[in-house]
């Protein structure tokens, strides 16, 4: 008896080494394509490293020169950023190197988010990889964005609220708020999945976890309002353009489905049959974790639709990996009673999967990030450099990528999308892009 279960303690043993084994040689494949385009910094990303160089040097929350502006989408990230500049790191590299350890970290969570929802190492196994191979991903992660922050939050407040630690589930959230303002309506749902079905609310299940929400939170929100005198990001009126029609909605589906389904189209119609597996079986308790990742994703795309987001890859960062799972589960429900075709269904959508984030790796993503590089090297901070040797410190300078330039030349930018100069925005309301530059 003893000798027995001794051996299954071994063999389980084997078989939990040999997952840790693989998703670390997961991590290590991912990484390895990530250094190819390392080189590559949007240009938003130098935005925040002016606004961490501003903070770091007393000049306050700003991006011109003492001159308060809520021109960032996520305020924690140029904290971090702070927190390089302040022990002398380089922040290039100090974004880059944060970006990539959240992006890894992302991954070992997802795989444990993955095991809690699927209940099968095989399945949990192919999500992780799906994600890690996602052209979109892996465009975003070592760019020093928020982006790969925003995934492992996105993913570690899901995976505590479904294992019932709800207070840091929500502290988590109100992290994440601070990065994507939209973890604000997942904190949400996490309530009400909370609560449902019908539970009394009691101080445990409403007002604590609403507390620990706002502990991050709340602080930001004050000293934003009597310091910028808005709460909302500058971004939030520069790239949605309020409630749209019915034309512009279908527009704004219509993109974002084909980001996803440019790299996870097995996942995207798994989420199909999961939708009607989940209204077809009422069982709450069943559905509980699968149905939450279903609700947050369909809600965040009604979200970007309605309101008129122009949306981009990394906007649906937060979603791609529940939508991975979610899809995995819904075809698992779909093959239950065929058991045995498990590993090869396991095995074609990871290769089927992995072919399409390639391919979109290879024609869309690494051609765009070489030319981006290219020209930010020989046009971007070229003029960025004249300005600063050429021009005295009080110069204005008005031009539409403001990132780059204005790090570099460290002159005062008048951008015309309203980030740093919101009553610049307002002047061109009503203009094109060439009226209102004239």
């Amino acid at each position: 008896m003893i000798s027995s279960s001794f051996s299954f303690h071994v063999v389980r043993e084997k078989k939990n080494l040999l997952w840790l084994f693989l998703i670390v040689c997961a991590g290590i494949l991912f990484l390895v394509e990530v250094l190819i385009h390392v080189h590559y910094t949007p240009d938003d990303a130098f935005i925040y490293f002016q606004y961490a160089k501003k903070v770091a040097q007393g000049n306050g929350f700003s991006f011109n020169q003492r001159t308060p502006s809520y021109g960032v989408t996520g305020p924690l990230w140029v904290l971090i950023l702070v927190a390089g500049k302040l022990m002398s790191f380089d922040l290039l590299a100090f974004g880059k190197g944060v970006d990539i350890i959240f992006a890894l970290a992302s991954l070992a969570v997802l795989y444990r988010l993955a095991r809690l929802v699927l209940r099968d190492a095989v399945l949990s196994l192919v999500a992780t990889l799906a994600f890690a191979f996602d052209a979109w991903f892996l465009r975003w992660a070592g760019s020093a964005m928020e982006t790969s922050c925003a995934v492992f939050l996105t993913l570690s407040v899901v995976y505590s609220g479904l294992t019932e630690r709800r207070n840091t589930s929500a502290f988590l959230c109100g992290l994440l708020a601070l990065v994507r303002p939209e973890g604000a309506l997942l904190f949400f749902l996490l309530l009400a999945a909370s609560l449902f079905p019908f539970k009394k609310a009691s101080f445990d299940f409403v007002l604590k976890p609403i507390l620990f929400f706002c502990l991050p939170v709340v602080p930001w929100l004050i000293f934003s309002y009597f310091y910028f005198g808005t709460i909302l990001p500058n971004s939030f009126f520069s790239k949605s353009n309020g409630i749209v029609s019915l034309a512009d909605g279908i527009e704004g589906a219509t993109i974002t489905g084909k980001i996803i389904l440019s790299t996870q189209f097995l996942a995207f119609v798994g989420n199909f049959l999961a939708f009607w597996f989940l209204v077809r079986n009422r069982n709450y308790e069943t559905g509980k974790a699968p149905g939450l990742l279903f609700v947050w994703s369909v809600a965040l795309i009604l979200y970007y639709v309605i309101d008129g987001v122009e949306v981009v890859s990394r906007y649906l960062l937060i979603i791609i990996p529940c939508i991975i799972i979610i899809g995995l589960w819904g075809w698992a429900e779909f093959y239950k009673t065929k058991p045995h075709i498990r590993t090869y269904f396991a095995a074609f959508f990871f290769f089927l999967t992995f072919a399409q984030s390639q391919f979109v790796y290879w024609v869309v993503v690494k051609p765009h990030t070489d030319n981006f590089t290219w020209g930010t090297e020989h046009c971007l901070k070229p003029m960025a450099f004249w300005l600063r040797d050429n021009t005295s410190e009080s110069t204005k300078v008005v031009v539409p990528d403001i990132g780059a330039i204005g790090y570099y030349s460290d002159r005062v930018i008048y951008d015309p999308a309203g980030l740093v100069t919101p009553k610049v925005r307002e002047a061109f309301r009503g203009f094109g892009y060439d009226e209102g530059m004239k």
